[in-house]
């Protein structure tokens, strides 16, 4: 179980996690390629690793040949760990979760024969990349494949003594690449039979308002034709999908779940990362049977390989992780995402960007070999580590929240994401504090003074209740587009009970009837979810801040020019607040910026500190009706402001 204690540096992690059998299986390999991987394993390696400091490497443990097959490699991986573990250095393995070699694991495990996952055509399923056909995709409801999997974890915990187990290719290949073998449709239609509650005379009744008639007994694992294969699906509004949605993404969550509790028992400590984030903008459970929502109380962390890097485009547009590290914050876990660059400056944004709104965590600096490449990443890396209380175990202090639900990231594959992303850069470019908050948050929203609802099209009669309480409690809302017409089931209501609820006015809410997106969606073949062309700031997000500004009133918690790219982040504990400022505009020095944060009226203190300039100073400040004011001379690339408080 991840302990903020035993990361008190954040983690900067960098590694070699593919084995040297698959560098020469998949044809990647050099002409020196053992000499490479022997000099990754040395001692001078990790010794520039303990220098640098990093504090988690990735080294490769299981690629999925086997353990027999891969038992050498495996044992030069024990030895790397333990001379790790001598300069304090922590050792994450590799596991591959989503794939298995055939070519070796036939020979070492018969029942091995049984786990290729089987396609709606009889076809055995390989991964949707790499032109590796030696790979298969495991059926995650075999059970001798889940087992084999507690025999690798089980080797990594106890013999390798792996401090972090990282899990590749989580979830399942994309529609229409599904298993329809003959576990999957049984248990499919046990789950279909269990959630419908079909052994009761209630569940018959909604299951027939539901699907028609109640008698699901012949139901089939739903299959594509030529002209209704996934791509066409826009909205999802036949039941038996919407259960086999639900059933997918269950799958996943339960073996994340199973392993979660056998790993914990080897170790408790234990860290488990799994890379199962998917694009910002994309409608995972769908296509990728992640419902990141249902997996976060299984998960310590996600790894992130999708996320832009941090920029803003020449057009304007937003690139940036930050959606993704408010989503894990959401789930009480923590990202491992690359870092990557165009330059030196697009580098320490990125830096930047990572220990600020990923919880103090840097992520993934990439090749182990690379280490010592640009200096600049030891400047933040030494910041970080120097100024460690102002990064651990700090709280968010947004005041506004923002609705991701489950039924309507799941059921739409356009609309609902497309409003989501512009929202989140809608609140970035307007220096507004957010959370992200999901479906189980709805029934205690007290912290916060403004919840949004970005075209959250679904909602069940509960969570509608849930939020006109909110609203009669003092919260104020505001919601776009389609929000609330339809329940849980995506059936439209003859009434929006938020429309019903603004028309009472009985509280506070503001609604947006249209967002406006520079770029029209294509709805092309080509565009399965919302990409980064689509990124751009909606056309009336001047509007919609004046909404949100109007809402809050005097409640805003930061409040800064919005003629900028400076990204903003308030955290805090007892003791001080730290507003973080991030510049990413990587071509302009933002100067005096002019700064009012509701921090109270025991301020005793402000000053700024930052690893670009290295210095740390004191500020004036003025403390009127519960807020201080003050100015920030410059900022590079990033600035902390640590408000002291008495």
């Amino acid at each position: 179980m991840y302990k903020k204690e035993n990361f008190e540096n954040g983690i900067i992690m960098n590694g070699n996690h593919e084995p040297l059998s698959f560098r020469r299986r998949g044809g990647n390999a050099r002409a020196n390629e053992e000499e490479i991987f022997k000099e990754e394993h040395s001692i001078n390696t990790i010794n520039k690793l303990k220098e640098f400091g990093i504090t988690m490497v990735r080294a490769h443990f299981y690629k999925g040949f086997g353990l027999k097959s891969e038992a050498k490699e495996i044992e030069m991986t024990r030895k790397f760990t333990e001379e790790c573990h001598k300069r304090g250095v922590k050792v994450q393995g590799y596991l591959q979760f989503g794939t298995f070699q055939y070519e070796t694991m036939y020979a070492e495990e018969p029942s091995s024969k049984n786990w290729a996952r089987i396609n709606q055509w009889g076809e055995k399923v390989g991964i949707t990349y790499g032109h590796q056909l030696f790979r298969y995709a495991p059926c995650l409801n075999q059970e001798s494949y889940i087992q084999y999997l507690e025999k690798v974890i089980k080797k990594g915990i106890v013999d390798v003594k792996l401090d972090m187990i990282g899990f590749d290719n989580v979830g399942l290949v994309p529609e229409p690449e599904l298993c329809h073998c003959e576990e999957c449709t049984k248990r499919f239609r046990a789950f279909v039979h269990k959630k419908n509650r079909l052994d009761t005379e209630e569940g018959r009744k909604i299951t027939e308002e539901k699907y028609g008639y109640s008698d699901l007994s012949r139901i089939e694992i739903p299959s594509w034709k030529r002209w209704t294969m996934p791509i066409t699906y826009f909205e999802v509004k036949d039941p038996l999908l919407q259960d086999w949605i639900d059933f997918k993404c269950e799958t996943v969550k339960n073996v994340l779940e199973r392993i979660k509790k056998f790993a914990n028992k080897l170790n408790p400590a234990i860290v488990l990362e799994y890379n199962a984030y998917g694009y910002w903008g994309e409608n995972s459970a769908f296509w990728g049977s992640v419902d990141m929502y249902r997996l976060g109380q299984h998960v310590d962390a996600f790894y992130n390989e999708h996320d832009p890097h941090a920029e803003i485009t020449g057009d304007g547009r937003i690139l940036s992780n930050i959606r993704s590290f408010k989503l894990a914050r959401a789930m009480n876990t923590f990202i491992l995402p690359n870092i990557g660059y165009k330059t030196e400056k697009h580098l320490k944004l990125s830096m930047a960007e990572n220990v600020v709104f990923n919880q103090g965590h840097f992520g993934n600096f990439g090749y182990i070999m690379d280490v010592d490449r640009l200096p600049v990443r030891k400047e933040y890396v030494k910041f970080r580590a120097t100024n460690k209380e102002l990064f651990n175990n700090k709280s968010s202090r947004a005041n506004v929240a923002l609705l991701e639900s489950y039924a309507s990231m799941s059921f739409n594959r356009v609309q609902t994401h497309y409003s989501n992303v512009a929202m989140v850069n809608t609140l970035l470019k307007g220096k507004v504090p957010f959370d992200i908050v999901l479906d189980k948050d709805l029934g205690d929203l007290s912290k916060y003074a403004l919840l949004i609802l970005p075209d959250v099209e679904c909602l069940s009669d509960v969570q509608a209740k849930e939020i006109e309480k909110f609203v009669r409690d003092g919260g104020r809302v505001l919601f776009t587009e389609k929000s609330g017409e339809s329940d849980e089931l995506y059936r439209k209501r003859p009434e929006n009970p938020l429309l019903t609820l603004a028309k009472s006015k009985k509280g506070k809410l503001s609604f947006i009837k249209e967002v406006k997106h520079k770029i029209p969606y294509s709805y092309k073949t080509e565009d399965w979810y919302i990409d980064t062309k689509y990124w751009g700031l909606p056309l009336n997000y001047k509007e919609i801040l004046k909404e949100i500004n109007g809402l809050l009133g005097d409640e805003r918690v930061v409040e800064m020019e919005e003629n900028n790219y400076c990204m903003v982040e308030l955290l805090g504990d007892k003791e001080r607040l730290c507003l973080h400022l991030v510049n990413f505009d990587v071509n302009k020095e933002l100067k005096n910026l002019k700064i009012k944060v509701k921090a109270g009226d025991s301020v005793s203190k402000v000053k700024l500190l930052s690893p670009d300039d290295k210095k740390e100073t004191n500020v004036k400040f003025k403390q009127v009706k519960g807020n201080i004011e003050f100015t920030v001379d410059k900022v590079d690339t990033y600035k902390l402001c640590v408000i002291e408080l008495k």
